[in-house]
């Protein structure tokens, strides 16, 4: 079965995602982080979610149609400060503590 124009987008984010997931990984966070379940959520009420249980690192769909791309990765950049928070670091009292924020640092996230 062909894909539809939507899936044929929604591949082509997800490969240049993964690889900018993986260049971040490796520049900021010296290759410690496994690469997440990368996915585009079309009911997304935030430009990105991490949870920690699936792996799942999602961003939304609407986000990666209206924003720049610079915008995106800095999203994915945030999500991926929370992944680093949960499984080099051992999670966070709070979503956006102090762990959390010395990701952020380590991530140059503007």
């Amino acid at each position: 079965m062909t894909p539809t124009p939507e899936e044929q987008l929604h591949r082509a984010w997800l490969d240049e995602l993964l690889h900018a997931w993986h260049g971040f990984n490796k520049r900021h966070l010296g290759g410690v982080l496994r690469p997440p379940v990368l996915h585009i959520d079309r009911a997304a009420a935030r430009l990105g979610h991490w949870q920690r249980e699936t792996r799942i690192l999602s961003l939304s769909h609407e986000h990666l149609l209206r924003h720049g791309w610079d915008d995106v990765l800095d999203t994915l950049k945030h999500e991926m400060a929370h992944q680093y928070v949960d499984e080099v670091l051992g999670g966070d009292e709070r979503p956006h503590g102090p762990r959390f924020a010395g990701a952020c640092a380590m991530l140059e996230i503007r």
